[in-house]
C-alpha cells in the first residue's frame, strides 16, 4: 500500500522543475521509489527473500506505473524524451512477464559426457535436483518424462523437494509422490536422494513405494560399474570435508557445494542449493548463490577442479517459494544428463 501511495503520490509532482530537466524528475520518482523500497523492506521484511521481493513488485509494477505518469504529465512538451521512457517501461514489463511467466516454465535438459579409464561400461545419469514445488503439477510431469525419455541407469535427487508448512506440506509431498509414482522410473542401477536444506524431518515421504534407496547419513554404496557417495545435508555444508578415494569411477552427490572445496577424491561431485542463482546478469553471473564456492561454479555447469576431477552444479528445477519471488531471469531450469563412458579399451555398455 505504501508504495502505491509513492506510485500515486508521483504523479501530483511538478510537471516542470527550475532545478531539474523532465528526464531528471522521471530519475528521481524512481530512486524516491526504490529508497522507499528498501526503508520499507528493512524495517518490516521477514528475511532478504522478502526485501527482494518487495523489489520486485518496485522495479515490474511501480515504476511502469510511475514512468506512464510521468508521461502522461510530459507528453505535450517532451514527445521524444516520452518515447524513450515508454521505450525502457515496455522493455521493463516485457522482463517481468519472460522471467515471472516464461523461463520458469521453459524446462532445458542439458547433457554431459565425462570419459574414464575407471569405467568398464557406460552409465547414464539422471541428476534431479531441487523440484522445490509447494503445488506439484504439470511442470514436474513434464521433467519425469523428460527423465523417462533420456532412459537414464541412475536417478540421482539432490535434495529441495517441497517447500510449503503446515497442513499444505503434507498435501504437496503426497502429490509429488504420487507424480513419482506415475513416472514408474526403473533405472538399472536403482535411485538415490539425499536431504536438502529445506526438507522436513520426514522428507523422505515423497519416496514412498518408489523404490528410492534414501541417505540420511553420509555412507557410500557400490552400484556394481561405480561406486557413489551421499553425503547429509551437514556434510554437503562443510568446507573441510574429506571423502576417500574408491576404486571404482566415484561420484559423490552433495545437496550444497561446498564440499566441493574440500579434500575429496572422486571423479564426479554433483550438487544442487544454487539454484544457479535464479537471476543471472550478463558478465557477472548469479547475484546470489548461498554458497562458498566460486561464482562460475555456482552459477550452474561442469568445471573442472583438477585433472580427473569435475563439479556439476545444477540450476535445479524449482524456485525459491514462500517470501521470494517466483521468477528466472537467464537461468533456466535444469534437467541434468551424464553419459559416463569408458575410454576406448572399455567397450561394455549396459542396455537402455
Amino acid at each position: 500500500m505504501a508504495l502505491l501511495l509513492v506510485a500515486l503520490g508521483s504523479l501530483r509532482a511538478p510537471r516542470r522543475s527550475p532545478r531539474f530537466s523532465p528526464f531528471s524528475l522521471w530519475l528521481l520518482k524512481l530512486l524516491g521509489l526504490m529508497a522507499v523500497t528498501l526503508i520499507l523492506g528493512l524495517l518490516g521484511a521477514e528475511d532478504l527473500f522478502a526485501l527482494i521481493h518487495d523489489l520486485t513488485i518496485a522495479i515490474f509494477i511501480y515504476t511502469p506505473l510511475i514512468s506512464m505518469g510521468h508521461i502522461w504529465q510530459q507528453h505535450r512538451h517532451h514527445p521524444r524524451l516520452c518515447g524513450f521512457i515508454a521505450a525502457v517501461t515496455g522493455l521493463v514489463l516485457l522482463i517481468g512477464t519472460y522471467a515471472f511467466f516464461i523461463e520458469p516454465q521453459w524446462l532445458e535438459v542439458t547433457e554431459h559426457t565425462l570419459i574414464s579409464n575407471k569405467l568398464n561400461q557406460s552409465v547414464r545419469v539422471a541428476v534431479i535436483a531441487d523440484l522445490q514445488t509447494d503445488r506439484p503439477g504439470a511442470f514436474d510431469e513434464t521433467v519425469f518424462e523428460q527423465v523417462n525419455a533420456a532412459q537414464p541407469d541412475l536417478i540421482v535427487f539432490m535434495g529441495d523437494y517441497v517447500q510449503e508448512s503446515g497442513d499444505a506440506y503434507y498435501q504437496a509431498v503426497r502429490s509429488l509422490n504420487v507424480l513419482l509414482q506415475a513416472a514408474n522410473f526403473q533405472p538399472s542401477l536403482g535411485m538415490v536422494a539425499i536431504q536438502g536444506n529445506i526438507d522436513h524431518g520426514d522428507w523422505q515421504s515423497v519416496f514412498i513405494h518408489t523404490g528410492t534407496r534414501i541417505i540420511d547419513q553420509t555412507e557410500t554404496l557400490d552400484l556394481g560399474p561405480l561406486a557413489i557417495t551421499g553425503l547429509c545435508l551437514e556434510d554437503s555444508f562443510q568446507l573441510s570435508q574429506p571423502i576417500a578415494e574408491q576404486d571404482k569411477f566415484h561420484l559423490v552427490l552433495g545437496h550444497c557445494p561446498n564440499f566441493a572445496l574440500g579434500q575429496v577424491d572422486a571423479d564426479l561431485l554433483l550438487a544442487g542449493h544454487t539454484h544457479g542463482g535464479q537471476i543471472q546478469v550478463p558478465g557477472f553471473g548469479p547475484l546470489l548463490t548461498f554458497s562458498r564456492v566460486p561464482r562460475h561454479w555456482a552459477g550452474g555447469g561442469l568445471h573442472q577442479i583438477e585433472p580427473g576431477k569435475h563439479l556439476c552444479v545444477s540450476r535445479g528445477l524449482g524456485m525459491e517459494r514462500h517470501t521470494a519471488p517466483r521468477l528466472r531471469f537467464l537461468c533456466r531450469p535444469e534437467l541434468v544428463i551424464f553419459d559416463l563412458t569408458p575410454s576406448s579399451q572399455h567397450v561394455n555398455s549396459l542396455p537402455h
